[in-house]
């Protein structure tokens, strides 16, 4: 596995780049963050799209406070099985189409921050696509997540944090 040790702009010399799903990007299995990663980023869209190999991403450090898109974040993930965005500060965040999309071992994805944002924004287009497994959705039922439940695969429950 990799542990990301750099900043946001590092991240395509060390996976490669999305676009041409390079050699690093597809044999990447598990990812570590440090403190406050990309804490200065506004886009983090497609970040991991291609690492199929990926089962495990630990995503507790990673700072979204100002992160306004995040679409295709985890797109052709094949091999992760669960995501938690716990205490990720999504208040700013108005794109997440695409997001989980062709990720067909997720089962599980916990959010729990503020999505108000998202109002503003048509951007949940294939957020789940191409997601064929039973699955759980868990949010925080102090905020809005209508919109994000409204587009998940009939296959999938959503339920709310106590």
């Amino acid at each position: 596995y990799y542990r990301i040790l750099d900043t946001a702009d590092k991240i395509s010399e060390i996976l490669g780049k999305p676009a041409t799903y390079g050699h690093r990007r597809t044999k990447l299995k598990k990812v570590i963050l440090p403190d406050g990663f990309a804490k200065n980023a506004t886009y983090i869209s497609n970040f991991f799209n291609g690492c199929k190999e990926l089962e495990e991403v630990d995503l507790s450090k990673f700072s979204v406070s100002n992160v306004k898109g995040m679409n295709g974040l985890f797109q052709h993930c094949s091999k992760l099985k669960e995501i938690d965005l716990t205490g990720w500060d999504t208040r700013n965040v108005e794109w997440m189409s695409d997001m989980f999309n062709n990720c067909t071992s997720l089962t599980k994805v916990i959010m729990t921050g503020d999505v108000s944002n998202l109002d503003k924004s048509e951007e949940l287009t294939y957020m789940f696509y191409g997601i064929n497994t039973n699955g759980t959705f868990y949010y925080n039922p102090d905020y809005d997540y209508s919109r994000i439940i409204s587009v998940l695969p009939a296959t999938w429950k959503a339920v709310p944090l106590k």
